[in-house]
């Protein structure tokens, strides 16, 4: 172990970081510029989007959609001329098991895994068809004919339905950093979970979403029907937490939420015109799987990992508010101890109803990406 004593404030962030990583005992000088300079990096959470009934639905749209940073643009709605469409592919990710970070103002943080419990594949196939009904009418009261599912079994697009109408697809995460690809999604590595279930419309196709280095079969289609191809994905969440993997208070009453980067929508027009629109901000919704999460314990194993963890904290504390950050992260963080950090959310019995109108609303809500 090198013994040295430096002035963070003096120092750059990747140097900070690589004298870490070589061992070395950082002497913390608390003073504003410090403060400062570590405050800014521990500090800084993906924005959340809030979407409830009685907002703008555009509004919000385009908020969820866009980048953010001085130099983004808002995101532009889809151009095209045709009024008929059809859905090529409809399929929503439910997260099953979701690992996030409660942390507390001092920046102090630990890791938690929340498990969704009560909730059948047959339920979130169910859940999938209604959402496809829906947003059909969706489309409808926008002013588009739609074309039924069977419009989609043409030569050009045909092997995209080898794998239709089957049960939906259980994905785990094989490593902490890897990303996994399987039933037409991509398991994007903000999503911050283990488990999650994939269902698919019946009647279209589940394998779409991998089409790279290659013009997507929606898009011939497009061409032969002369009609919008239509592609929409969700990624349903049950524990609210940002991108960065928050998840605040773990006690606090759930809530749906959009899961970003693996919610898009894809339009397909005439003339190879392809518009890509994907969540850029977790969109919280105004309904939960259930009132609260419950402690369901652990091993002492477990704890004294939660503990290890959370005595990290300290240091982070101490970086973002001298020695009161180190107390009030010592207090949060060594407070784990009589918890295991493992949590269940047990679906009540208005999950299918609940869940299924948060889903609607957004697809209200994303449906603002096309012409009206």
């Amino acid at each position: 172990m090198n013994i040295l004593n430096l002035d963070v404030s003096m120092m750059t962030p990747r140097a900070v970081c690589l004298a870490l990583t070589l061992g070395t005992t950082l002497t913390l000088v608390p003073t504003a510029q410090a403060q400062g300079l570590l405050g800014g990096l521990l500090s800084s959470k993906p924005a959340l989007v809030e979407l409830t009934d009685a907002a703008d639905k555009s509004a919000i749209f385009i908020k969820a959609f866009s980048d953010s940073g001085a130099l983004s643009r808002d995101v532009k709605r889809a151009d095209f001329s045709e009024r008929k469409a059809v859905i090529t592919s409809f399929q929503i990710e439910f997260a099953t098991e979701q690992v996030g970070q409660a942390e507390s103002v001092s920046g102090s943080s630990a890791e938690r895994l929340y498990t969704l419990l009560g909730v059948s594949d047959v339920q979130m196939q169910t859940i999938t068809d209604a959402a496809y009904a829906a947003f059909s009418e969706t489309l409808r009261k926008r002013g588009y004919e739609l074309l039924p599912t069977t419009a989609l079994d043409t030569a050009s697009f045909k092997p995209e339905l080898e794998n239709a109408d089957k049960p939906p697809v259980k994905q785990e995460r094989s490593g902490a950093k890897k990303l996994l690809t399987a039933g037409g999604g991509t398991r994007n590595e903000l999503d911050k979970d283990n488990t999650s279930i994939i269902a698919t419309a019946k009647g279209t196709a589940p394998d779409v979403w991998n089409a790279a280095f290659k013009t997507p079969a929606a898009s011939k289609l497009a061409d032969e029907l002369g009609v919008a191809a239509i592609q929409v994905r969700l990624k349903v969440n049950f524990a609210r937490m940002d991108d960065a993997g928050t998840s605040g208070n773990a006690t606090a009453k759930p809530r749906n939420t959009l899961g970003s980067q693996s919610t898009k929508l894809q339009v397909f027009s005439p003339g190879a015109k392809w518009s890509d629109f994907v969540l850029k901000k977790p969109v919280v919704l105004p309904n939960s799987a259930a009132d609260k999460a419950v402690d369901i314990g652990g091993t002492s194993g477990e704890k004294t990992m939660a503990v290890a963890s959370g005595a990290g904290s300290v240091l982070m504390g101490f970086m973002k508010g001298g020695i009161s950050g180190a107390a009030a992260g010592a207090g949060a963080a060594f407070g784990q101890a009589g918890a295991s950090g493992n949590y269940s959310v047990t679906a009540d019995a208005n999950y299918d109803v609940n869940t299924s109108k948060d889903i609607a609303l957004a697809l209200e809500m994303m449906a603002e990406a096309l012409p009206k």
